[in-house]
């Protein structure tokens, strides 16, 4: 597996590294009391999963490293190189159908994206082209797919990719792993991100 990006700053992935799907209540939802779900919703009330990651056993000059950028930018770009799925509802059309992914391409390798259509797998290139054939998908790295004719009320379209997430870091601790009599110690820093 590759190692992680966050920011400018490449990380292996430790062994014990979480990456976890949250459903979590949308913020405006809570406090206007309008629905109580257990997850966040776009602005075609369709559901999005929000997603959490753990980084124990960071170096200090990773940890260091990524401070100083968190601290410059604020949001930092994370790829950890890990597929997840998305479904989407596509209408169907005789021409030309344009949906979005929730987040950009974290890779532009057409390996690593897989677009089903009515169990019907498509042919998918990245490319920024707006008229693809039947049963082929144009997609770009901002995540926005262009299908080729289909069938009208063709729904369920599943898409597996490796995304490029916008995080802020949760948590940034230091842990005394192991103290002995004369005073040694060993550290490790860890941090916990969160999609924005």
């Amino acid at each position: 597996m590759a190692d992680a990006i966050l920011g400018s700053i490449t990380i292996p992935l430790p062994l014990n590294y979480i990456h976890n799907p949250m459903k979590l209540e949308s913020w405006e939802r809570s406090l206007n009391g309008t629905m109580i779900v257990n997850y966040t919703a776009n602005d075609e009330d369709v559901a999005v999963t929000k997603y959490h990651f753990e980084l124990p056993g960071i170096t200090k000059s990773e940890r260091l490293a990524i401070r100083v950028e968190a601290l410059k930018t604020g949001n930092l770009e994370y790829i950890d190189h890990i597929t997840i799925p998305e479904v989407l509802s596509n209408p169907g059309t005789t021409g030309t159908v344009s949906l979005s992914l929730l987040r950009g391409l974290g890779s532009t390798s057409n390996t690593d994206i897989e677009i089903t259509l009515n169990d019907e797998v498509q042919s998918v290139t990245i490319s920024t082209g707006t008229n693809p054939s039947s049963g082929e998908v144009y997609v770009t790295t901002d995540g926005v797919m262009t299908f080729g004719p289909c069938t009208a009320g063709t729904n369920n379209t599943i898409i597996d990719y490796i995304p490029s997430y916008l995080v802020h870091i949760l948590s940034d601790t230091n842990e005394l792993l192991m103290k002995n009599s004369t005073g040694g110690y060993i550290i490790r820093y860890n941090l916990v991100l969160e999609e924005v």
